[in-house]
């Protein structure tokens, strides 16, 4: 057992043995695996078409869209933020269960009223609440059920299942779009897929269990780390800083979602295949996120964190110079290659320098930046999207947009690797 406990952290660690390790995990890891399929699913199904539905079928303006884009973001980081320590005290299962009970009704609710306002009101209230218990305790339930040596290969699953589900969702709306036509029977159909699928993390997070393989003999006396205390840390700051930089650079991957399929639809013939490019992302991510992982062997988690968002920072650049499809194409694959190379080791680097008893606050902490990115883009997306691409006006500046996504988004980089002896923490002994 004292062998199949230590990290694998160095160049000499066997992949061979990290699988068989793996192998040996409980079967909740399967099902903390599969609600993290079914639920990123189902918020993605929202995200991928809400630009749309909030600007087309709801009329809100674009500054309007990016601000509702924006408390999106905002409530998941305050709910991620605030409930970091819910599972700690109340247990996994039932912090899940609860979870998706209100993401079910959110989306029942957004099906039966008809107020945009009051369907906004449920989103943000239920769905995103949903979301943000779903993004901390899907990584806090993969420490739990597996052991260090294989937990950076789990992972790097994890995010296998984060980009299938979100290629899922994304595929499912487009088929959808293609399907339908672009009215309020449409978005119906599409809010009833993302209730089906919040119903089956419902039933899956049912079957869940308290049990931490790492810890098992301390399973009833763990320590918890009050808040109060781990903000006195010097470590935490260092971390706040580090995850503050990292909420600039994923803002990237959101304007996908929030920007891509408004300006696709402004500036592109033709161009309401965004749901296939998202498809085409999450496959290279799927290809790419193995491949990538073998990164871990050679580089410390810190130095492949920052090698991969300078790909994910820089490619929107390509936008600037080609606006085909050509061009969106390769713009893809540079960002998936960035997100395949340091989405999997920020978990990994959260988990190392968290200390003991404040696992939960950190994964809370680092759970934002699946959310607070949403503020960036929103406001950003809006603004640039009203200056540069507007419905009616002149398409010549369209890609401006992606001129300066690139350059704050690389600015943020720059910190990171300047910077990196004041902002990086070497992992816990």
């Amino acid at each position: 057992m004292e062998d199949i406990r230590k990290p694998l952290v160095t160049k000499n660690s066997h992949l061979n043995e990290a699988i068989e390790c793996l192998r040996q995990s409980p079967h909740y890891l399967w099902i903390i695996l599969c609600t993290k399929f079914t639920s990123f699913a189902a918020f993605s199904v929202i995200a991928v078409c809400a630009s749309l539905y909030l600007t087309k079928v709801q009329h809100f303006s674009e500054r309007e869209a990016g601000l509702i884009f924006a408390s999106f973001g905002l409530a998941i980081g305050f709910y991620s933020v605030c409930l970091s320590n819910l599972a700690k005290i109340w247990g996994i299962r039932n912090t899940m269960v609860l979870g998706n009970a209100m993401g079910c009704i959110g989306y029942i609710l957004v099906l039966i009223l008809k107020n945009k306002y009051q369907q906004f009101a449920s989103i943000l209230i239920f769905l995103m609440f949903a979301i943000s218990i779903n993004l901390t305790n899907t990584k806090l339930g993969i420490k739990y059920y597996t052991y260090p040596k294989s937990r950076s290969l789990a992972y790097t699953l994890y995010f296998i299942v984060f980009f299938v589900a979100a290629g899922f969702a994304s595929g499912g709306v487009d088929l959808l779009y293609s399907l339908y036509d672009e009215d309020e029977e449409l978005y119906q159909v599409i809010f009833s897929f993302g209730l089906g699928l919040y119903v089956a993390t419902l039933i899956l997070s049912l079957f869940l269990r308290e049990i931490d393989l790492e810890n098992i003999e301390d399973i009833e006396v763990t320590f918890i780390m009050p808040s109060k205390e781990a903000i006195k840390l010097k470590r935490f700051w260092k971390f706040v800083v580090f995850v503050s930089l990292m909420l600039v650079i994923k803002s990237v991957y959101f304007h996908l979602s929030g920007t891509l399929p408004i300006y696709m639809d402004r500036a592109m013939e033709n161009g309401k295949h965004f749901g296939l490019m998202m498809v085409i992302h999450q496959i290279i991510l799927l290809i790419a996120t193995p491949i990538c992982t073998y990164l871990v062997f050679y580089m410390d988690k810190y130095s492949i964190i920052v090698l991969g968002t300078f790909f994910t920072a820089a490619s929107t650049m390509v936008l600037y110079y080609d606006s085909s499809y050509v061009g969106i194409t390769i713009m893809i694959i540079i960002l998936s290659i960035g997100e395949s190379i340091y989405a999997p080791r920020l978990i990994d680097y959260t988990i190392e320098v968290a200390p003991q008893g404040a696992e939960a606050i950190f994964l809370g902490i680092v759970a934002i930046t699946n959310s607070l990115p949403l503020i960036i883009t929103g406001v950003t997306g809006g603004l640039l999207m009203g200056n540069y691409c507007t419905e009616d006006g002149p398409k010549d500046q369209c890609n401006c947009v992606w001129g300066w996504v690139s350059g704050y988004s690389l600015a943020a980089v720059f910190i990171l690797l300047v910077f990196r002896k004041f902002i990086e923490d070497k992992p816990i002994s």
